[in-house]
């Protein structure tokens, strides 16, 4: 079973699945804001932090064991921030590590072939069922894999993710609305964080 550290890896690797990287102006849904679930297959789906989609970007709140961290991307920019909120930090990663895809208003993004299954209802809204097959580029340290999404017309969004490693990805609690442009941004005091360094750093105390 996954503990609550596993679950915010695992729910990192599914942003990286989400049609995040786009030119600007391109998101035309009303934006809006819900609670993140996420579940391994083999338990109840948890709550571990809340989602943010506005004109601006897309952001993602997790808590993890006390630790406050938000994945960002803006429509803008062909970049992912992590940003480590308790310690006023941040780290840059590329798109294609990320496995971001180019925005799209349509289900599927991110893979060569996509077949409506039909209507479902999650958490009360009624949304499209997809299967999306042929996954076109990977998160880094993750192999390719199919997946069903599940599609809300009305926010431009997948607000239900399943690939078939057993991953669930979930957005319930919707609030629809406007966000603030500030949810989008990096907070000017926060210091870059080098990734290679911190990766040798982690290395060293492993080896202790």
């Amino acid at each position: 079973m996954l503990d609550r550290t596993g679950l915010a890896a695992g729910a990192i690797l599914i942003v990286g699945a989400l049609p995040m990287s786009a030119a600007a102006d391109s998101y035309k849904g009303p934006g809006f804001s819900g609670d993140a679930f996420v579940s391994n297959g083999a338990q109840e789906p948890q709550m571990i932090g809340s989602v943010h989609v506005g004109a601006d970007g897309f952001r993602m709140n997790i808590e993890d064991q006390g630790r406050r961290m938000a994945s960002v991307v803006r429509w803008s920019e062909n970049t992912m921030y992590s940003l480590f909120l308790d310690q006023k930090a941040y780290m840059e990663m590329p798109a294609e590590q990320a496995g971001m895809e180019a925005y799209e208003n349509r289900p599927c993004v991110g893979y060569r072939n996509s077949e409506k299954m039909g209507t479902d209802t999650v958490d009360g809204r009624q949304v499209e069922k997809w299967r999306c097959t042929g996954e076109l580029t990977p998160a880094q340290g993750r192999p390719p894999g199919d997946a069903t999404t599940w599609y809300d017309s009305e926010l431009e969004f997948e607000i239900r993710i399943m690939r078939d490693s057993g991953e669930t990805f979930e957005v319930r609690n919707v609030n629809v609305g406007p966000q603030d442009s500030g949810l989008f941004e990096v907070p000017e005091d926060f210091r870059e964080l080098d990734m290679e360094a911190l990766m040798r750093q982690m290395q060293q105390q492993q080896q202790q």
